[in-house]
């Protein structure tokens, strides 16, 4: 085993006992303001957003609130069909906003920037657009269940509208997780210098912190500030999310106590992955989309995956695995972080790192025709069996300084499966020529 007792491999895997001690944060308390409920009747609503410190007015089918003051508390928010509002647009960053809930069932629901905590959970309803500006978000769990068996469950965010929107930078405290259905889109954040804490909501499929569904689009954005980090605390499930598009932050860290799932495309930023459970893309099918202008299955650039495996997944004939690419995946791109590279991260060279503990032989399976993958790096499984099966084909591109190798307890190839690598500084290996194997 060339990487035992490597201190990079053993630094990366020594944080998964971090990971699976993370705990959710918890949702601010119910907000002692009046409920708002946007509707056609404007006495009645100038009534209610008065009673909270504030000022309305409606032209045509949009209200628009102004608000002055630093702190800012309302109840329950809730829009009427047809109705748009426009909810202190132009306020201050400054501003703290104090909700029990925010509901938006119209048409459209606009909020400026500021620290929003908000009690029960954001949900938007179909066909609606939703945005807020820049700012804190400390959002609890909805008590209403949103999504269907065996997904359903109580979210911080459930978003079923055409469109939801934070600006960026942003920080996210999230107590119960994330729900993004099928063909919504979902934008956390913009710029570099974003920060998640995601929690989990419990459903009968196990502890979600993400869920999105077929055709949609989530897009975390980076998390590359000082301070700024991004954890999950539960499983990150695309798993039947076919046709949708998942963009995950740069970060320096990771952290997700949990699986990782996807059978839609998947563009990583650079860093480290720490995922105490599985990594699976196609266990229950889907593949390759067009994310971006560009088919992406998985797009991971300066990217480690230390992966637990104290969970697996079927993948194939395997019927226990920590990392599966199955039927569909033929845009697989994983390069390690290299000594070039600008990410300052602790495992240059490594691009998977499968579990190491002698009691742990999942393994690592290609499947079922998942071909045209490309790894630079080492992957590493000590333990477990390195599987390519179906016509299964895997290689790296030859660019400078790049090098694919496969460590495992076995290496199977089978039923016309092919890998291929270019090294140089291999024993004797010259680019291009030579495949080593190491006994």
């Amino acid at each position: 085993d060339p990487l035992k007792n490597n201190t990079e491999v053993t630094a990366a895997t020594a944080r998964l006992t971090t990971v699976a001690g993370l705990t959710s944060p918890s949702g601010p308390s119910a907000s002692s303001g009046s409920d708002i409920a946007f509707g056609y009747t404007q006495s009645t609503t100038i009534s209610q957003v008065q009673a909270d410190g504030c000022t309305a007015s409606m032209s045509g089918n949009t209200w628009t609130v102004t608000c002055t003051g630093s702190t800012l508390n309302f109840g329950n928010i809730t829009l009427s069909g047809g109705i748009t509002v426009n909810f202190n647009t132009s306020g201050s960053a400054s501003t703290t906003y104090n909700f029990t809930s925010i509901s938006n069932s119209g048409t459209a629901l606009n909020f400026g920037p500021g620290t929003y905590n908000v009690a029960q959970g954001i949900t938007t309803g179909g066909g609606t657009t939703t945005t807020f500006g820049a700012g804190t978000f400390n959002i609890g769990p909805s008590t209403a269940s949103c999504g269907s068996n065996p997904y359903a469950g109580l979210y911080s965010i459930c978003n079923d509208g055409t469109s939801l929107t934070f600006g960026g930078p942003s920080t996210f405290v999230l107590a119960g997780g994330i729900y993004n259905n099928g063909g919504s889109i979902l934008t956390l954040g913009s710029g570099s210098t974003n920060s998640f804490n995601i929690g989990y909501t419990t459903t009968s499929s196990g502890k979600l912190a993400f869920f999105m569904g077929g055709g949609a689009t989530t897009t975390f954005a980076d998390a590359t500030g000082s301070g700024d980090i991004f954890q999950m605390n539960g499983d990150l499930d695309v798993q039947y999310g076919g046709g949708s598009c998942l963009t995950v932050s740069a970060a320096a860290e990771h952290d997700i106590n949990g699986y990782l799932a996807t059978a839609g495309g998947t563009i990583l930023g650079a860093g480290i992955y720490t995922v105490e459970g599985y990594v699976g893309l196609g266990t229950n099918g889907g593949g390759d989309v067009t994310c971006g202008g560009q088919s992406v299955g998985l797009l991971a650039n300066g990217v480690t995956f230390v992966i637990g495996g104290n969970s697996t997944v079927a993948c194939a004939n395997t019927s226990s695995t920590a990392f599966c690419v199955a039927n569909g995946y033929n845009s697989v791109v994983i390069t390690a972080p290299t000594s070039s590279s600008t990410e300052g991260l602790a495992t240059e060279g490594l691009a998977v790192i499968g579990p190491t503990s002698a009691t742990n032989t999942a393994g690592a399976t290609f499947a079922e025709g998942a071909t045209n993958n490309e790894i630079s790096g080492a992957f590493y499984f000590p333990n477990g069996a390195i599987t390519l099966s179906g016509a299964a084909a895997l290689s790296n591109p030859g660019n400078s300084g790049q090098c694919l190798e496969l460590i495992g307890s076995e290496i199977d190839a089978q039923q016309g499966s092919a890998a291929g690598t270019t090294c140089t500084g291999l024993g004797s290996g010259s680019a291009g020529t030579q495949v080593n194997l190491v006994q």
